[in-house]
């Protein structure tokens, strides 16, 4: 037995199969059929201005609500203003499912009105990209994109689907229910490799433990905090890994890497022994800071064999998934004392604090004071960009998963719609979107999007009237300088307050109101042109000297 259906309800039908409740999409002529199934099924239809911003609004979605995102645009431009959002999934492991409409199979290959080839275009950015070639495939086509997304290191996949096929009818038997897969178990030789672990670490003078974005993916959070307090080994992060223990937690010591904290980049070139939890070591995290002097073993434990086969000469290579690894290795861990080479591990803390007084706003000051008027239940997302530093080195995340921002590719732009689909996954959590004035007028027209469905999106732009971190490299100012509308200005006419901040106070009083309204609301803090850096001179010239020396005496690093 079966049922007769097009192959758009078909599609539908196997997304409602699959628990999914919101779509995010812009119609188009080879994507309308589709369009009308999702409203006669009942499933939440969200319309976006431009595709990449609904591309970067479902990774915003499915990091906030730990599932795919699903969205779907038209065929040829429509589909190709998806690929940086899909280009930025990918190297940031969200599991997202685009579904493009195509022109019709008769069609293909002539170079049809509005006919791109999107499978072949989005080959290398994504887990897998498919055409669908006859309408019976529909179902199992949906299936298999769902475990590709969301089995091993998460990612977006592409499914692209000719006109005709989506109207044409077809008998649709009942599918066979599969039977659920056993829990992976980890193997004899990975007990013993994480035994093998456990005793390196405890042999160690100097360890250091650097978690990254897979010890959340895998809801490790509560292992990782058990295997630290038990060892008394500190704790560095990558700008994913942040959140993953909180960051007011006396044994973590920030984030590592370029933009990275002193104190961290410090304690990773001394380390005797690192161990890398679901992280890369890309140019941003090691760079200089660790392959200068490769002093230490690594000990890597990650569910991605092509992550672990990119470096050579690590110590040991575990692969396996953290969800199982790592309370395992918590387990074996031998309890050590805090005896190794820093006494105060209270002194790791972050403990600047600043006045909100008439002084004018720096992009530092900025970031403490709206950190200390967050909430523990907030959900932070950032765009690219100084400030995206500054957040991550001052911002304070206690909640596993409160912070989203763009890592690998580094969009600008993504802030404003990832903040939107984050909403949406979300509506009772506060969502605070921290941008520059650059990426927010990337993606700009998403304000509309907050408009039609009056989202309580909080929008903070550290304004300086051009693209600042390209600023700090001392090009001409020709290059880098913005002249910029109102923002309060522009987002009154889509119905959003906004108010302009220009001292420590105006933002103290900004900041209250942003904890108490339900609307949206957008904050302009007003920085000096030459000022959005992420540190302070004095930081900056510090950080290079760790960088550059890493032979200076702990106690003129902990401040900083």
């Amino acid at each position: 037995m079966g049922r007769t259906l097009t192959g758009a309800e078909a599609l539908v039908n196997t997304l409602k199969e699959h628990d999914i409740k919101d779509v995010f999409l812009i119609p188009g002529a080879a994507n309308l059929p589709i369009c009308e199934a999702l409203i006669s099924n009942r499933i939440n239809r969200f319309l976006f201005r431009h595709e990449q911003g609904l591309g970067h609004a479902l990774s915003g979605y499915a990091r906030e609500a730990r599932k795919v995102g699903v969205g779907l645009v038209t065929s040829g431009p429509g589909a190709i203003n998806t690929l940086t959002a899909i280009a930025d999934a990918q190297w940031d492991s969200t599991p997202i499912i685009v579904i493009c409409g195509q022109v019709p199979t008769s069609l293909l290959g002539t170079e049809a009105f509005q006919e791109a080839p999107i499978v072949e275009m989005s080959g290398h950015i994504t887990k897998w990209s498919y055409q669908i070639k006859i309408p019976e495939e529909i179902p199992y086509v949906l299936d298999k994109a769902f475990t590709i997304a969301t089995n091993g290191r998460p990612g977006p996949v592409l499914i692209d689907i000719p006109k005709d096929l989506q109207i044409h009818e077809t008998l649709f038997p009942e599918k066979e229910i599969p039977p659920k897969a056993d829990k992976p178990e980890l193997t004899p030789e990975i007990h013993a490799q994480l035994k093998e672990a456990a005793q390196i670490l405890h042999d160690a003078q100097n360890p250091l433990i650097i978690t990254g974005q897979g010890v959340l993916l895998s809801g490790a959070v509560s292992d990782l905090r058990r295997l630290t307090e038990k060892t008394q080994i500190r704790v560095a992060s990558t700008l994913h890994g942040l959140s993953a223990l909180p960051s007011d937690h006396p044994l973590f010591v920030g984030m590592i890497g370029t933009h990275g904290r002193p104190v961290a980049n410090l304690l990773a070139q001394e380390a005797d022994v690192i161990l890398a939890l679901g992280m890369k070591f890309d140019d941003r995290v090691s760079g200089k800071i660790l392959d200068s002097t490769r002093l230490a073993d690594i000990i890597r434990i990650d569910i991605d064999s092509n992550r672990l086969n990119r470096r050579r000469g690590d110590r040991l290579t575990i692969r396996a998934d953290l969800a199982l690894a790592l309370p395992v290795l918590a387990e074996q861990a031998i309890e050590k004392p805090l005896d190794n080479y820093i006494s105060d591990s209270s002194s790791m803390t972050e403990t600047r604090k600043m006045l909100a007084g008439d002084n004018d706003l720096t992009i530092t000051d900025a970031t403490n004071l709206l950190f200390e008027n967050t909430l523990d239940t907030d959900t932070i997302v950032s765009d690219a960009g100084s400030h995206q530093m500054s957040v991550a080195r001052y911002g304070r995340f206690r909640r596993p998963g409160s912070f989203i921002t763009t890592g690998g590719m580094g969009t600008m732009g993504f802030a404003l719609p990832a903040a939107i689909g984050a909403q949406i996954a979300s509506p009772d959590r506060r969502i605070i979107a921290i941008m520059g004035d650059g990426g927010f007028q990337m993606n700009i027209q998403e304000l509309g999007t907050i408009m039609q469905y009056q989202l309580p999106v909080k929008i903070v732009i550290y304004n300086d009237c051009g693209y600042g971190m390209i600023r700090e490299f001392g090009v001409d100012s020709s290059l880098t300088d913005l002249t910029n509308p109102d923002f309060p200005a522009l987002g009154a006419t889509y119905g959003i307050e906004g108010r302009t901040v220009r001292t420590c106070y105006d933002l103290a009083l900004a900041c209250d109101e942003m904890l108490s309204t339900p609307r949206p609301l957008i904050l302009d803090l007003r920085l000096p042109k030459r000022a959005a850096s992420s540190q302070t001179p004095e930081e900056a010239a510090f950080a290079q000297t760790v960088i550059l020396h890493s032979k200076l005496p702990h106690s003129q690093v902990l401040n900083f």
